[in-house]
């Protein structure tokens, strides 16, 4: 059984994933696991703007970031910023500057460590796999290809059903390093019933921390930290 299960009322307690890491450095037991020598990949499922790899580079040194999303490169940021317009990138279409923008809101420092465009586009660019569909991604990775951070955000509740749901999770669980971490965030979707999803999740995943959240009325979600 998942060990911890928090039913949180208010939106204000809600964070990304990647202010999540930066705020709870050494202090939340995930954050043992990303400190751990070893562990120096990440991967993001339907990554659009994939977040997370900032401080995984910034406070856990992480060196290998994967991405997958079925749009172009141009789709993904622009749908990113559409949706996150408190973010005020110079060239919405330029991967660093976004980055710049993210780093300035959830970041500590004043500017972000990678003043360099190039710097960061060797570092975060070359795995980013564009209009990629996500299973076909992970059935051809080799079968010890593993990594330590696996995040699927905002992706699961848009698979046809449950059945989906589980063979992604599954697929990552595969590739999931020994000591690693996975995390998801699912909202209620037609596709299938968010209590029973939750339901499964607290059967079959034996570890790990889960917060669910009913901000207003009709809104439901929830994360699942697995370490």
């Amino acid at each position: 059984m998942v060990s911890e299960v928090l039913k949180i009322e208010t939106p204000k307690e809600d964070s990304h994933i990647s202010s999540l890491l930066l705020k709870t450095y050494m202090v939340h037991p995930l954050c043992e696991r990303l400190k751990r020598p070893e562990a120096k990949s990440a991967l993001e499922l339907g990554c659009r703007f994939p977040l997370s790899f900032f401080p995984l580079f910034h406070r856990f040194d992480f060196t290998e970031f994967h991405g997958v999303d079925q749009d172009t490169k141009e789709q993904a940021m622009s749908k990113f910023l559409a949706q996150n317009k408190r973010l005020q990138a110079a060239d919405p279409q330029n991967f660093y500057e976004i980055y710049r923008s993210v780093f300035k809101k959830f970041g500590a420092d004043s500017q972000p460590v990678l003043q360099d465009q190039q710097a960061f586009e060797a570092l975060f660019e070359p795995k980013l796999n564009w209009e990629t569909d996500v299973f076909d991604y992970m059935k051809a990775l080799p079968a010890d290809k593993k990594f330590d951070f696996i995040s699927m955000i905002n992706l699961l509740h848009l698979l046809p059903n449950v059945d989906k749901m589980w063979e992604l999770i599954n697929l990552a669980l595969d590739h999931l390093a020994p000591d690693g971490v996975l995390y998801f965030r699912v909202f209620k979707s037609k596709n299938y019933n968010i209590r029973e999803f939750l339901d499964q999740v607290q059967e079959r995943l034996d570890k790990g921390s889960l917060l669910f959240y009913q901000p207003k009325e009709g809104l439901q979600y929830f994360k699942l930290l697995y370490y």
